[in-house]
């Protein structure tokens, strides 16, 4: 069993994890190490910058609507054109296909309407304009 351990930063947004397997702590308990047997020694650190939501960048979930019809491959290779033309920073880390989670997609891999692809991006980002660009 795998247990995904949460930091709850506002009791607000325990829902998130209701009906889950994930563990909610309270962002007052030190993190000790967020990887297990981690063979990265960047990885523990990298992820806990990442869920801690208070510097760089974060975890974003978004929901392909216009966007189907590609591949993995097509959607990342236009990303970078994206970024470049909009100064817009993000990079897809999974692809989710209803409850499946793909952290290391296929390139072949269709996106199809109603997927959802987990990003690393800042506050700021309007994944609603930037999919219409990755439409293109």
């Amino acid at each position: 069993h795998i247990h995904v351990i949460c930091i709850l930063v506002n009791e607000n947004h325990r829902w998130m994890f209701e009906n889950t397997k994930a563990v909610c702590i309270s962002q007052d308990l030190e993190i000790l190490s967020l990887v297990q047997e981690c063979q990265d020694r960047y990885s523990a650190n990298i992820i806990e910058e990442w869920i801690c939501n208070k510097k760089g960048a974060t975890i974003k979930t978004v929901q392909f609507e216009c966007l189907s019809r590609s591949t993995w491959q097509e959607l990342v290779i236009r990303s970078f054109e994206v970024m470049k033309n909009t100064s817009t920073a993000f990079q897809f880390v999974a692809l989710i296909k209803g409850d499946q989670i793909i952290t290391c997609p296929a390139p072949d891999i269709a996106i199809e309407k109603g997927d959802s692809a987990a990003l690393i991006t800042f506050h700021n980002f309007n994944w609603q304009e930037i999919e219409k660009k990755l439409s293109l």
